[in-house]
């Protein structure tokens, strides 16, 4: 029987990582595939065999070893799991991944790191790259920032720390997109995680057409009714996944506004995880964008609290993903609010009784359409 080796090894850390490795393997073996999970690639693997790997390919050696392999088993169908959004670049910025429209006090950041990625392009630590020349005022601005980062260092000493942290994470992202145009030809098959991820910029860069990069929905947890919810879940809200500036602020707006309309006092205070499951977790998880500027829907973070048994909040409704019709959106209005509080306290058959409605629905949606996906990809493994 085929087995499917779903490998971290292009990852430094494992947080987010093994959560989808669990979702891939829970997903194969329900379609009749072995699955075991690796930090390497196993060389004696077969031809049949399914190798998976995880996007994440900043470093050059990395993406050298998965061209190795490549090219030592060119009968194995290779498949790559693709998790980030891919943005184009701009006069002012190369290519990224989650690259959504920064602020205009970033610029001068953003016109550095151009000029960084560009010079990294052309020492050859990301072959086959496409990172435009930039122009004269690209360089002006990024030496500008280069200076406006030393004066504040001179005049506020903890500031450039924050930047810096920002500069590291954004010149990550960037380097990330230089490594995912640079594996056109070592893969065989993508999967995206979220339907916008197939779109042209992202077939562009790895060298496709958006029609063969194929969308994998986030498998429902298998659970009874009376399983929804986690009775002994105290009544409160936390925030899991990755953490940052916005998002924490997020979060603490919205426990404020729960605590100040909580039917009898019962709300209790909220609690920022990151992606830490052994801290307590409330009965509402929060799952805010990742910024002002996000665009996309997180299914991940959504049926990860079902499978809690907690019930996934969310600002606001993208409308880009089936699984977004499980969470609950926090209204506007402040009766609203106090109104959903006490159903969520007092009347949870009905919350119980819609819930696992929706949640058949998407269940059927998500069976039908990753037992096709499964289809191609034996399709894939028959062609070689």
């Amino acid at each position: 029987m085929t087995t499917a080796y779903v490998t971290s090894c292009n990852h430094a850390s494992l947080a987010g990582v093994e959560e989808i490795a669990g979702l891939l393997e829970e997903e194969l073996q329900r379609c009749g595939f072995n699955t075991a999970s690796c930090r390497t690639l196993p060389a004696e693997i077969k031809d049949d065999d399914l190798p998976i790997v995880v996007d994440e390919f900043s470093e050059p050696l990395v993406l050298g070893a998965f061209a190795s392999f490549r090219m030592a088993h060119p009968k194995t169908t290779f498949v790559c799991v693709l998790t980030e959004f891919f943005a184009s670049g701009s006069w002012a910025r190369p290519p990224s991944l989650n690259g959504f429209k920064h602020p205009w006090q970033s610029l001068l950041f953003d016109n550095l790191l151009y000029t960084y990625c560009f010079l990294g392009e052309k020492l050859a630590l990301f072959p086959g790259a496409q990172v435009k020349a930039p122009g004269i005022v690209n360089y002006i601005l990024g030496m500008a920032g280069l200076v406006w980062l030393a004066l504040q260092k001179a005049w506020r000493p903890r500031t450039p720390l924050r930047r810096l942290r920002v500069f590291h994470e954004r010149a990550y992202l960037w380097f990330r997109a230089l490594g995912l145009q640079s594996i056109s030809g070592i893969f065989d098959f993508y999967l995206a995680l979220h339907p916008a991820i197939c779109n042209e910029a992202m077939a562009t860069a790895l060298g496709t057409s958006p029609e063969q990069i194929h969308t994998l929905l986030v498998p429902p947890p298998v659970v009874n009714k009376s399983e929804l919810i986690n009775e002994k879940l105290e009544f409160g809200i936390d925030l899991s996944g990755s953490t940052n500036r916005y998002r924490n602020r997020q979060m603490k707006r919205i426990t404020r506004l729960l605590q100040r309309v909580s039917p009898g006092g019962r709300f209790a205070h909220g609690l920022i995880r990151g992606f830490n499951d052994s801290e307590k977790k409330f009965l509402l998880s929060f799952n805010p964008p990742q910024s002002r500027t996000w665009r996309y829907s997180s299914p991940m973070r959504i049926i990860g609290a079902i499978k809690r048994g907690q019930i996934p909040v969310v600002i606001d409704k993208f409308g880009d993903h089936p699984a977004e019709d499980l969470a609950l959106s926090i209204p506007d209005n402040l009766n609203e609010i106090r109104s959903l509080l006490t159903s969520l306290v007092f009347e949870r058959s009905s919350y119980m009784n819609s819930a696992w409605e929706k949640l058949q629905r998407y269940r059927k949606i998500a069976e039908e359409n990753n037992r096709e996906i499964v289809r191609r990809v034996r399709e894939a493994q028959h062609r070689k």
